[in-house]
């Protein structure tokens, strides 16, 4: 990449917004708007005069600061930019995984990246913003300036996306490094010219008050119904508001329906085949009782429902979910974690993403580099992590390592088999089983003198198997007190970022022997602290998920033993359990 190892290179940043915008000319078909020059849109939203032939595009914008006196291409050898020169400074707060839940103060689903940005505002001529510029009649630097116009005509920005490149000199914008946002809010301009753009990743949709699954039903009921009826009409309902089939709540009451029928332009009558279904009880109900909709799954696959509540009800472009990847992943990793279950009542998409994604034994997270959702198995690695050497990656001084005992495990109580969904999913007596797995030794005066129990509550898992699993793979992870690191390392290492494995090789890091150990650590969140110069990284250690290996062929090179071996590669041992070098073989408990 040029300029990433030059020395006395220059950094930079740019900030690109992805404007929404209009791809129709003003008064040409499709736009049938007339007007002077200077009555024209904007080719924005909020002032289109067709709003029936709106077709949204986006316009990008490039904003840097006042001193860069450098032309900057869009490729290489390609087109220079126009940028605004606008930008004061970018920071970044990470992406933070949260890994099986460990961490009881975060949601499973982590915490959020967020981009700040503060502009200076100034007078604008309009140019690239305004598309009829030159055929206006006035002076657009003597009206307004350019961040008050710019919030006026984009009022909707909300949800646009935003990236941030960190380059240098020299280098075109497509060999930079990008990370992506969507904006959240703008403040601004202030007495003084100020703007302020606050931006988060694309998962900040599904935050509890943005997105809520299944979607609250209009419905009502038409009438006083009793506890036997087999027909049931809601009104103020369309049948594009229920599954062909399936099953409704009113109150606490849960019925499976075979049909419903749009009987007039605002009423639906239903076919029952089952009142007091999923362990409720059939009652009276009044008129104005909401009927609503139930979100159900049937042997789902786990990641399969996490996208579907992502893309159906939080709205995440299904761009932005490698499918094919998760797939790959999740039938490889989790072949078992099926879901069966029905959810009565609006839920928060983000309480029910972190409950499948805790209790299935993945994660997903925003990348803001490759700017896609992630999605990982808890599972070890099964290919070499590159080397993070004391020596040689990390920059002197910045490496530090803690426990984290909050995180420890010694019990996991799991209940499981929900007997009706529709009533309080916290209480043990609304679960048919649950399993309890206990590492009592861990409790003992020898070691840590107190239990610490995790208590989970799932209406997902239907499978024993799938519990087992759950309680002894959370367990074997937690059993000992976790450690974190923090460390940071200079541009030349900065292409590992959060969701990457990486090895260790660090004084601090030794075995019982005091010899230093290369163990396995996953990166937690990566931050950019000084741009193009300097990444901070958090890891915890990943070295008890393991390795996944591959036993080697009679044809394959012997174990060496001196770090020279394959990665992944297993090796049988001789009769007397030793490697041929004199090396203890492998056991099995």
């Amino acid at each position: 990449m040029a300029g990433e190892n030059v020395v006395g290179r220059e950094p930079i940043q740019i900030i690109h917004i992805k404007q929404k915008s209009c791809s129709n000319v003003f008064g040409s078909s499709p736009c049938t708007a007339s007007g002077t020059a200077d009555q024209k849109c904007y080719n924005t939203y909020p002032t289109c005069q067709n709003k029936d032939n709106y077709a949204a595009t986006t316009l990008d914008l490039y904003f840097t600061k006042a001193n860069l006196n450098h032309e900057v291409l869009d490729t290489a050898g390609g087109s220079p930019l126009y940028l605004i020169p606008s930008l004061v400074s970018a920071s970044t707060a990470p992406t933070v995984i949260n890994v099986g839940g460990s961490n009881r103060n975060v949601s499973p689903l982590g915490l959020r990246a967020v981009l700040n940005v503060v502009f200076q505002d100034h007078p604008h001529s309009g140019r690239v913003v305004d598309p009829y510029q030159a055929g206006r009649t006035f002076d657009a630097n003597a009206r307004g300036s350019f961040w008050s116009k710019w919030a006026v005509r984009n009022k909707y920005h909300k949800g646009s996306d935003i990236l941030i490149y960190d380059g240098y000199v020299g280098q075109a914008l497509d060999e930079m490094t990008s990370r992506q946002y969507i904006i959240d809010k703008l403040s601004g301009p202030s007495s003084s010219g100020g703007v302020r753009i606050v931006a988060k990743d694309v998962l900040s949709k599904v935050i509890a008050r943005k997105s809520m699954a299944p979607a609250a039903s209009k419905g009502e009921l038409l009438s006083d119904i009793d506890a036997v009826v087999t027909s049931v009409v809601a009104t103020g309902a369309l049948i594009a508001d229920y599954a062909t089939t399936g099953t409704i709540a009113i109150g606490d009451e849960m019925m499976t329906y075979s049909g419903r029928v749009q009987t007039t332009s605002d009423t639906v009558t239903f076919t029952i085949t089952l009142r007091g279904s999923d362990g409720t009880t059939a009652r009276t109900h009044e008129a104005e009782d909401t009927v609503q909709a139930v979100l159900e799954y049937t042997s789902e696959k786990a990641w399969d429902v996490v996208q579907d509540l992502l893309v159906n009800y939080a709205g995440i472009d299904t761009a932005l979910i490698p499918i094919t990847d998760w797939d790959l992943e999740g039938s490889t990793y989790l072949p078992s974690f099926t879901i069966t279950t029905k959810v009565p009542d609006p839920t928060p998409v983000e309480t029910l993403v972190a409950e499948i994604t805790e209790q299935s034994l993945f994660y997903i997270w925003w990348h803001e580099v490759d700017k896609e959702i992630k999605m990982r198995a808890i599972r070890g690695v099964d290919v070499e992590p590159p080397l993070f050497d004391d020596g040689v990656n990390i920059v002197s001084g910045s490496f530090k390592i803690k426990e984290v005992p909050e995180r420890r495990i010694s019990q996991v109580w799991t209940n499981y088999g929900v007997v009706s969904p529709i009533e309080n999913l916290t209480k043990i007596k609304n679960y048919k089983t649950s399993e309890l797995l206990a590492d009592l030794d861990a409790e003992s005066t020898n070691e840590y003198d107190e239990p610490s129990i995790k208590n989970v509550y799932s209406r997902w898992i239907t499978d024993r198997n799938v519990v087992l699993d759950f309680n002894t793979k959370t367990l074997n992870r937690f059993r000992d007190t976790p450690y974190e690191v923090t460390l940071q390392v200079d541009a030349k290492d900065r292409a590992n970022w959060t969701g990457d494995t990486v090895r260790l090789s660090h004084f601090a890091i030794i075995d019982q022997h005091g010899e230093q150990a290369i163990t396995n650590w996953r990166i937690m969140s990566a931050e950019a602290i000084v741009p193009g110069e300097v990444v901070k990284y958090t890891l915890d250690n990943a070295t008890l998920e393991g390795v996944i290996v591959v036993y080697m062929d009679a044809g394959d090179p012997d174990y060496v033993g001196d770090g020279t071996d394959q990665f992944n590669g297993a090796w049988y041992a001789g009769s007397d359990g030793l490697h041929s070098n004199g090396d203890a073989g492998p056991t099995y408990a």
